[in-house]
Order: structure tokens, then C-alpha cells, then sequence
């Protein structure tokens, strides 16, 4: 099985920025997963703006090429998820000449909510998994933008490096009422053992309905990539 499937589960949200007073973004590699961002950038110095990026991904069935490395054949292909985020950033240019482009530094925090579901079966025993996966993180941007005829934006955020807390809450159940929760409770602890290092904290409790558990730890993360906008 593949309760790994939620706790390494992690996206690098595609990010975005912007030009001279106001500008908007997309990550084009983002429209192509079906994760929608939308990032606003507004000037607040002739060195410093200010971006907000949301994002959502709509409710959809995990992407085949994330199934081949993270799911063997005790779990069900049918694996659902939906979620949204949020980032704050505050860029600093290096160029002092009011259009916010060149090389930029930027601290950011960032909240991210992901939930999904899927059919596991654990020691033969048929389940339905309910999993949430949140994130809370800060740290600092490296990147660089370039502006096309003052209208067209290019923004390479190369390198990014972030530290916070990364949680997962997974709710087992069955349709069998026969099914022995404390049994299965014990059997989920085996399997969450694997992650009994560096710090990462895991809870278990069971009632005769479910078996709830929750992995949590601090964790760093890396971020980078392109994005395309226009300018106002």
C-alpha cells in the first residue's frame, strides 16, 4: 500500500509576478496539470513590490506519471484530489530603475490545503482513505525577469529554499461491519513506521466507526521555475 501517497505528497505550486505598477501571471505548466494560478504584482518603490499568488487545483484524478512512482497495485487507480493555496512575497531588485525587472531576492511565506480519497487494502482488509495535506512554509526567492517592450513579462525564479510545517490527517473506514478497528489501528502503525525519523511525529486512535491518523514534521522544500505575464 501507499499511505507514502499523502505524506510525501507535495506540489511545487507554479508561481508568478509581473512589471512596471501592476502586472498578472500564469504558469503555463501549471494550465497543462489543471492547477490554476493567478499572481498579482504591485510596485511599492522603485526596488520593491509586493506579489500575491492563489492557486486551486479542481477536484481530479491524480496524474498518471505521480501513480507510476507513488502507487502499487493494493490501491485503487480511482485517486481523487482538489486543493488551493496561497503565497505572499516581497521582491527586492537589485536595478534601481523603476520597472522591476533584473535579478530579485524575495522572502515569502506560503499556505497550501490539498484533500483526497482512495481505496487501500491493508492486511487484507478493504478501505476508503480520506486524507488532508497542508503546508505552512517560509524562506527566500532567488530569481530573475525580464520585460518584453515593457508589456511582456519573463520572470525565471531559479532558485527558492523554504522550511515549515508539513502535516497530513488520514481517516481510514470500511464497509465491512465486522471490521476490528483497533486490529486495523495497529496494522497502520506498522505502516506509518517507516516514518518514525528526523523529528516526524505520528498519532493513531481508532473508535468503532474509523481509524484516524496524523504524520507531521518540518521539513525544507526547494522551488523553481519559469512563468509568462503581461504588464498594465
Amino acid at each position: 500500500m501507499r499511505i507514502k501517497l499523502f505524506c510525501v505528497f507535495f506540489f511545487i505550486i507554479p508561481f508568478c509576478c509581473v512589471g512596471q505598477h501592476t502586472g498578472v501571471k500564469i504558469h503555463l505548466g501549471s494550465l497543462a496539470l489543471k492547477n490554476y494560478n493567478i499572481s498579482l504584482e504591485q510596485k511599492v518603490s522603485s526596488r520593491a513590490s509586493l506579489v500575491l499568488n492563489v492557486g486551486f487545483v479542481p477536484k481530479r484524478e491524480l496524474p498518471s506519471i505521480v501513480k507510476d512512482v507513488l502507487v502499487d497495485n493494493e490501491v485503487s487507480t480511482d485517486i481523487s484530489f482538489d486543493g488551493n493555496s496561497i503565497l505572499g512575497e516581497l521582491r527586492f531588485y537589485k536595478r534601481k530603475n523603476g520597472s522591476l525587472k533584473g535579478f530579485y531576492f524575495a522572502p515569502y511565506a506560503s499556505y497550501r490545503n490539498y484533500k483526497g480519497n482512495y481505496s487501500d487494502i491493508i492486511d487484507d482488509e478493504a478501505v476508503e482513505v480520506e486524507g488532508k495535506f497542508t503546508t505552512i512554509m517560509g524562506g527566500i526567492q532567488l530569481g530573475t525577469q525580464w520585460l518584453i517592450k515593457n508589456r511582456v513579462a519573463i520572470d525565471w525564479y531559479f532558485l527558492g529554499f523554504s522550511f515549515g510545517q508539513v502535516s497530513t490527517n488520514l481517516t481510514y473506514s470500511s464497509n465491512d461491519p465486522a471490521t476490528d478497528y483497533q486490529d486495523l489501528q495497529n496494522d497502520i502503525d506498522d505502516e506509518l513506521g517507516d516514518f518514525d525519523f528526523l523529528g516526524v511525529k505520528i498519532t493513531t486512535e481508532s473508535d468503532n466507526e474509523s481509524v484516524s491518523a496524523k504524520v507531521s514534521a518540518l521539513i525544507p522544500s526547494i522551488r523553481s521555475g519559469i512563468s509568462i505575464g503581461f504588464v498594465f
